[in-house]
């Protein structure tokens, strides 16, 4: 009967123990990783680090893309990006975050085709706007948009040249992030 009292003790004590260690860790958790998704087609990843209070590193990797169509103008196509920048955070209570901030992206695109393939960079800045939910101390969701301008530089395998500007704002392009912090 004591030995089986002790043992209870011993196996409540050590939970308790690793429940303190772990609300430890969390509470000076001040990194999050995660996937963001525009829709069931367009997914990426996305990598948070927090500098001070308020503020937070971010980076995202653009969802990569590879594509073939059998036709004969156009064989396949394969495309990748990255942006990074940062976010001011402001708590709306003590689970619900808005925040803002300016990112730099850099994405880049190639055709395969039966002629001389084709090249495009895409250079450009976005302006991050978001909410963020704590669901618990270590996974949150969050819903954000970044109106963004970038320019269309292309070589046609003969000549680079700029092919346009885009201005991108649109209520389609709102994003999901699910965020694991650690």
């Amino acid at each position: 009967m004591m030995k089986s009292a002790l043992t209870l003790f011993l196996i409540l004590a050590s939970l308790s123990v690793g429940n303190l260690i772990a609300q430890e860790q969390t509470s000076n958790a001040n990194r999050e990783i995660g996937i963001r998704m525009t829709n069931f087609n367009n997914f990426g990843l996305m990598y948070k680090k927090q500098r001070s209070e308020t503020n937070y590193f971010r980076l995202r990797a653009i969802s990569t893309n590879l594509g073939f169509r059998f036709n004969p103008a156009e064989f396949g196509t394969f495309n990748v990006g990255t942006a990074l920048g940062y976010e001011k955070r402001k708590a709306m209570s003590d689970q619900l975050f808005i925040y803002h901030g300016w990112e730099g992206i850099i994405s880049a695109q190639t055709q395969f085709a039966a002629g001389p393939a084709t090249f495009g960079i895409f250079p450009g800045v976005g302006f991050v706007m978001g909410m963020q939910y704590q669901v618990n101390p270590v996974f949150s969701i969050g819903l954000e948009t970044i109106p963004t301008i970038s320019a269309n530089i292309g070589y046609d395998g003969f000549i680079w040249r700029v092919n346009g500007v885009n201005l991108g704002m649109n209520s389609s392009a709102l994003a999901l992030n699910f965020l694991f912090r650690f």
